[in-house]
């Protein structure tokens, strides 16, 4: 499954839109999708280094310069499997029941700060509709 996988949503190409994510400078960037679209748009480099983080791995300390954004995939990455992938609603229960405080900072971060994310909208009560 992980092969096929990977074949889909690993190595994709970053549409044109996608270029304009490395030029502004951000906080935070959320992606609920799996694939690497976000990291690829930074290969030929940014205002800031993009630091991938899949959901369930530790929560980092800021970088007060902003040198470096975290791209945090919320349902996991094709970039490590080892975290597991959300892609049903039992998937996303499993998510909320579990301590994950990325699943608390964008709440947090959307009542005071500007950041990016990119994926589909979900319909549950932590997100405003």
């Amino acid at each position: 499954m992980n092969d096929f996988l990977s074949s889909l949503y690993k190595d994709c190409s970053p549409a044109q839109w996608h270029e304009l994510i490395p030029r502004l400078w951000w906080y935070r960037i959320y992606t609920t999708n799996i694939d690497d679209v976000v990291e690829n748009s930074y290969q030929a480099g940014g205002v800031q280094q993009l630091v991938p983080i899949i959901h369930l791995h530790p929560y980092p300390d800021q970088d007060m310069w902003f040198r470096k954004v975290p791209c945090i995939h919320l349902h996991g990455s094709v970039l490590d499997f080892s975290e597991g992938l959300t892609f049903t609603f039992e998937d996303f229960a499993m998510q909320t029941t579990a301590v994950n405080p990325w699943y608390q900072a964008p709440v947090d971060d959307m009542l005071t700060k500007s950041f990016m994310f990119v994926g589909t909208r979900i319909k549950e009560v932590l997100w405003p509709q």
